[in-house]
């Protein structure tokens, strides 16, 4: 049986309000469940990216920054998402690319 874990719409690591990306990194809890009934790192959290803020490039930037800052063993299980809307499958490469590759896995919706 495989586990994985998506969030809804409200876990934007990169939004312009600081408390929403504090409200969204605390979903370490679903890392910390996983963790604590030893599920390996194969077990996943599944976010998207957020939201554009009429400037594309500062936006996947921030999230970038913010991922950089987040607990190792949430990196571990985080996968992003492209969602056919804001940003496309190109761009989730783009973003897996300047993070570590042994983090971030992208994938497809």
């Amino acid at each position: 049986m495989r586990i994985s874990m998506h969030q809804d719409q409200f876990v934007i690591l990169n939004s312009k309000n600081e408390r929403v990306i504090e409200n969204s990194i605390r979903a370490q809890y679903h890392s910390d469940l996983l963790e604590s009934i030893d599920i390996p790192f194969d077990a996943k959290i599944q976010i998207h990216i957020g939201g554009i803020y009429h400037n594309k490039s500062f936006a996947k930037e921030r999230s970038i920054k913010i991922f950089t800052n987040l607990d190792e063993n949430l990196k571990n299980r985080i996968v992003i998402e492209n969602d056919d809307r804001l940003y496309t499958l190109k761009d989730c490469l783009e973003i897996n690319k300047q993070t570590d590759p042994n983090y971030i896995r992208y994938i497809s919706s």
